[in-house]
């Protein structure tokens, strides 16, 4: 008989039903029927446990494997190893840090032994670097890397990297090919794979001499425009909007200039309501053709047709009446004067200048959730501004906040975008103590695991007998030391920014659009076909156009193609010269190896032992003729065109300057002649490259590398001190208490604020009245909510309660609030102004333009028509960017009190793989979040995942005085204790010696005749 759960006896239930022990049967009836019986959910549990404790054993063995694999491919540090094609031993000591000291009997196997040291390391890395390049991520990665591979394919750089190699003097080549025989030997060495392949369950391919030649192509990737997206977006620009729109706020030669020679220029006259009216567009229907993207994949642009159409400079380059002359210059230089270079047709324009954004091609170049930071723009991994530095991104935002500005987006809580950039410096020997020049570099690039530079110091003795001592950061993937000293020059780099690419627009013939015109020529348009091997998915074949100039990127606003021509693929524009700086005694005879050197076009900074300072472009330039390669151009009646490369010797160069100091930071450094030979490929604004100018200028004499070192690590933010004052402005004339449980003296100098404030607003009081009246709905001025009051007031007590200028370091607040204002007002702003471009070209990127002294203007005067019909006044959209910062600070969870710097500056620098397995490697791969110091527009330029890739300061022959810092550790490898090692003072800003320390492990490799 059935026993119910009461331990009674029940009876089994009639026909109906019903229970007949209404008492012991309610549990029955109470129980809903999804729910099990005790027994079988005590055996659903005990089923649970153990998949459970399956699953966490195979985890553990899982563990364990993949421990003892990646233990077994760790480098040999002690001992003897053979290497074959080594001409007699060489040896390798290291330091504490794992730095490396390479003791080899010639160059031949110096170069092998470092590409040994660069496998056993780094060859993950050195793999990526080939393969983005070349469009082979796909074999690694699988379908999700595809698309960033067909980007890549078009420019066919592993044919072109095969023919530069081959083209290679026989000396240069043997030296690639016995650094190609190091890398191999050094892979083949290991115990196993390196982790990276176990992980992706592939085998390494061998390392080939032309991969050497695609590394400096991936150089060129990060810091050139191989999507021509700045260029582009000046086509969009000019072609959409009037030319004195595009000439306001994308001035070149601007009144916040940094530039050498002192050159500036008053901003150009704002546009009149004749010109653009930002208040009466509106929201709408109909679609537009987009410019450098096929119509097929057009969005909605949401946006009216204009009533006035835009100028006529939208077909034609602008008329040299369009622009101002850019001022010239009568700075004094040694090497070079203007009349050097060949008679321009076009005078140096108003080129609009960007802040060039490192990309880094782990994380950002395909899809990878599994492997990599793909986190979502609403997440705190990944930046949503409008403002973003990548286009596609900004693109996206701003289509869908230009319905309603008043509900722009707001930054990430926690990844702000900075600008990226690079700082050099040199002081004559006149202002040292040693009397040898001094130089300092942090060359700024995106920041993962492992770090881009591996740290070496390399002896051997050169053929004419005399010794040669090299010492600073190598390339894997190249047996060059890219920056340092050899003893008696010490040399480092900045992106220079310069324009070596143009987009030429096809002149289509009426019979068919497959044929252009050229010259007197008609000519066909070159169909190619690429197939890319995907892993685990076989191959992707895809066809594209091609030019005599280059590949068909896309199309203009009239159905034009356009052809995408690329200084990289020219001959002659990429060589291993550089290498010749390796036995260079002096600032000239650098400054001479430089102008030779087939590299992407960087700012060369050279100082030597006998105290002279220079500055010059390694890297070819493009030689144009007809045209300044601002806007796409056709070239298809041979007036506009190239020939071939600038000569070596017309190059610029300064040598020795007055005052004895020399600085670049991604800035524009010349006007005249030598701004139009170099032109504008996305040049940053002069607020850094000012600053440091400035604190140079403070050193007077018998300075140290700690003086050098002060400089690259200075965070304090003068240009955000009228922004605080902005700031505070708006809040007091909104009503926000700005002085408020503040401590006395930050209440002092809040109240001289808000008396400003009060006077200002007592002058505007109609303006200021009528914006609260209409503004109520939105939460501006008085008709605001009290919760909106009670956050402005939070704001304003936070920025009041910190004194002296503005500083980004890791515990101030106000860095926060005023930095954040700065960029959502800017997006406010400017967003409406440029919604046409987005609308047509997804990747229009705005930020890179030099807007903001046409910002300050437009904030100063306030014009109606430049004001986005969201916002009854000025005063409104300030207010509703006062309230954008709130937001941001809520969503990272903090106060207004709280919201310092380093929370929201917290380092994310992470291995291409710490992705994987849902992120339980994470730990395990990426290096640890650490508040930083730095900011945008401030010499120690950080944020969360880019910064300063290096930072050295070194007088050449007193190396052992010098400095060096380096994210990350010298080890690629995870289980090496060099993996983290050195880390935390980069982190810090502590001074480490240039130099590897003394040897903790000696490996000798010895020659196969021994």
């Amino acid at each position: 008989m059935p026993v119910n759960c009461s331990g009674g006896t029940a009876s089994a239930p009639p026909p109906s039903g019903r229970l007949i022990n209404p008492v012991a049967g309610a549990q029955h009836a109470a129980m809903p029927a999804h729910v099990r019986p005790p027994r079988k959910r005590r055996r659903a549990l005990r089923n649970a446990c153990l998949a459970a404790a399956l699953l966490a054993l195979s985890a553990a063995a899982f563990a364990a494997w993949l421990h003892a694999r990646a233990k077994a491919s760790l480098p040999q540090l002690d001992g003897a190893v053979t290497l074959a094609g080594l001409g007699a031993d060489a040896s390798v000591e290291r330091d504490a840090l794992g730095a490396p000291v390479i003791r080899a009997a010639n160059r031949a196997d110096a170069a092998r032994a470092l590409g040994f040291l660069h496998a056993q390391d780094r060859f993950f890395q050195m793999d990526l670097l080939r393969r983005r390049p070349s469009g082979e991520l796909a074999e690694l990665f699988g379908k999700r890397a595809v698309e960033a591979d067909k980007a890549m394919r078009l420019h066919r750089l592993r044919a072109h990297a095969r023919d530069v190699y081959a083209a290679l003097p026989a000396a240069r080549r043997a030296l690639v090919d016995a650094y190609a025989g190091g890398v191999n030997a050094g892979l083949a060495a290991l115990g196993a794979r390196p982790p990276e392949y176990l992980l992706l369950r592939v085998r390494p391919a061998p390392w080939l001499p032309e991969d050497c030649v695609l590394v400096i192509c991936a150089m060129a990737v990060d810091l050139q425009h191989p999507d021509a997206r700045h260029e582009l977006s000046l086509m969009t620009a000019r072609d959409l909007l009037h030319e004195r729109v595009v000439r306001f706020f994308a001035p070149l030669v601007a009144p916040n200039d940094a530039a050498l020679d002192g050159t500036t220029a008053p901003l150009p006259a704002m546009p009149e309501a004749r010109h653009l009216n930002v208040r009466r567009l509106r929201s709408g229907g109909g679609s537009q053709r987009s410019a450098g993207i096929p119509a097929r994949d057009l969005p909605d642009s949401g946006l009216p047709a204009r009533d006035s159409p835009a100028s006529d400079s939208s077909a034609r380059d602008f008329a040299d009446s369009d622009f101002p002359a850019a001022p010239t210059s009568d700075f004094p230089t040694r090497d070079f004067a203007d009349s050097d270079f060949p008679a321009s047709d076009f005078p140096a324009r108003d080129f609009p200048a960007r802040d060039f954004a490192a990309r880094d091609f782990a994380t950002s170049d395909f899809p990878a959730p599994d492997f990599a930071d793909n986190a979502s723009p609403a997440s705190p991994a990944a930046p949503a501004r409008l403002a973003s530095n990548r286009g596609a991104t900004q693109g996206r935002a701003l289509r869908g906040a230009f319905v309603s500005p008043a509900r722009a987006p707001v930054f990430s809580p926690r990844a702000p975008v900075f600008p990226a950039g690079s700082n050099n410096m040199a002081l004559a020997g006149a202002l040292t103590a040693s009397g040898a020049a001094l130089l300092e570099n942090d060359m700024h690039l995106a920041l993962r695991v492992p770090n881009t530079w591996y740290r070496a110091r390399m002896t051997w003795t050169a053929d004419d007998g005399s010794p040669r001592d090299l010492a600073g950061v190598t390339l894997p993937g190249l047996p060059a030391l890219v920056a340092g000293s050899n003893g008696r020059i010490a040399w480092g780099f900045t992106n220079s920014c310069a324009d070596t690419s143009d987009i030429v627009v096809l002149t289509p013939v009426e019979i068919t659009p497959d044929y252009y015109s050229s010259g007197r020529k008609i000519v066909r348009l070159e169909d190619r076909t690429e197939t890319i091997r995907v892993r685990g998915g076989g191959a992707v074949t895809f066809t594209f156009q091609t030019s005599e100039w280059g590949p068909v990127i896309g199309e203009n606003h009239k159905a034009q193609r356009l052809s995408f021509k690329w200084v990289l693929r020219e001959p002659g524009a990429l060589d291993l010269e550089v290498l010749g700086l390796e036995d260079a005694a002096s600032v000239a005879e650098a400054v001479d190896v430089a102008r030779r050197s087939g590299i992407p076009a960087q700012n060369f900074l050279v100082a030597d032992s006998a105290g002279a300072i220079g500055w010059t472009i390694c890297g070819r330039l493009p030689n144009r003729a007809g045209f300044d390669g601002r806007f796409p151009a056709t070239w298809a009646y041979g007036d506009r065109r190239w020939d071939g490369l600038v000569p070596p010797e017309k190059i610029p160069a300064l040598i020795n300057p007055p005052g004895g100091r020399l600085s670049s930071a991604n800035q524009r450094l010349f006007g005249g002649g030598t701004l139009a030979l170099l032109g504008d490929g996305g040049l940053v604004n002069g607020l850094r490259g000012a600053r440091i100018q400035n604190l140079m200028a403070d050193i007077a004499g018998e300075a140290t590398p700690g003086d050098l070192l002060a400089v690259a690590l200075d965070d304090r933010a003068p240009h955000l001190d009228r922004w605080r004052g902005l700031f505070l402005k708006t809040l007091a004339a909104a009503g926000a208490d700005v002085a408020a449980d503040a401590d006395a003296g930050a209440a002092a100098d809040a109240a001289v604020d808000a008396d400003a404030v009060a006077a200002a607003a007592a002058a505007a009081a109609a303006d200021a009245a009528a914006a609260d009246a209409a503004a109520a709905g939105s939460g501006a001025g008085a008709g605001a909510s009290p919760r909106r009051r009670k956050d402005r007031d939070a704001l304003a007590r936070a920025l009041a309660g910190e004194n002296g200028p503005a500083r980004a370091s890791v515990d101030s607040v106000s860095y926060t609030i005023v930095s954040r204002f700065r960029g959502h007002v800017a997006d406010r702003a400017l967003a409406p102004v440029f919604a046409r471009c987005l609308a047509r070209y997804p990747d229009f990127d705005y930020t890179g333009f030099n807007y903001e002294p046409g910002l300050w203007e437009l904030l100063e005067k306030r014009p109606a028509h430049l004001l986005a019909p969201e916002y009854a006044s000025w005063d409104a959209l300030l207010l509703a960017a006062a309230d954008d910062v709130s937001r941001d600070i809520k969503a990272a969870g903090l106060e207004p009190a709280t919201a310092r710097w380093g929370e929201f500056n917290t380092s994310r620098i992470h291995h291409p793989l710490g992705g994987v397995l849902f992120g339980l490697l994470g730990g395990w791969l990426n290096l640890p979040a650490d508040p930083l110091p730095g900011g945008a527009d401030t010499p120690r330029l950080q944020s969360p995942a880019h910064g300063a890739s290096e930072r050295f300061v070194v007088a050449p022959g007193r190396e052992g005085e010098g400095i060096f810092h380096m994210p990350g550790g010298q080890s690629g490898h995870p289980l090496s204790p060099f993996y983290r090692a050195g880390h935390d003072a980069w982190v810090h800003g502590r001074p480490t010696p240039f130099l590897p320390g003394p040897a903790m492990h000696v490996l000798t490799l010895r020659a196969e005749n021994e």
